[in-house]
């Protein structure tokens, strides 16, 4: 497992996120259909909690407010787990 901290930039794998569907389906008032599919999601970590088994990573996703800084909270944060997590 890589050594992550806060600062780095990480990306897992969401499974069953809503996207656009792929062939651009549209249903009968012209907007396209929304389908489930893993989605790969990146982030920056902004936090660590725990230790050991129960140890999780306060991950910050990419966004439109990718300028705030790493100590400003967001609703955007997500714990996620240490296994989950690649760095990029």
């Amino acid at each position: 497992m890589e050594d992550i901290k806060i600062g780095d930039n990480v990306k897992w794998i969401e499974p069953l996120v809503v996207v656009p569907h792929p062939d651009g389906m549209l249903d009968s008032n012209g907007v396209v259909l929304p389908v489930l599919r893993d989605k790969e999601i990146t982030g920056v970590v902004t936090g660590c909690h725990g230790e050991g088994r129960k140890k999780t990573f306060q991950v910050r996703i990419n966004t439109q407010y990718d300028n705030l800084p790493i100590t400003t909270p967001s609703s955007y944060d997500l714990k996620i787990e240490p296994a989950k997590l690649t760095k990029i």
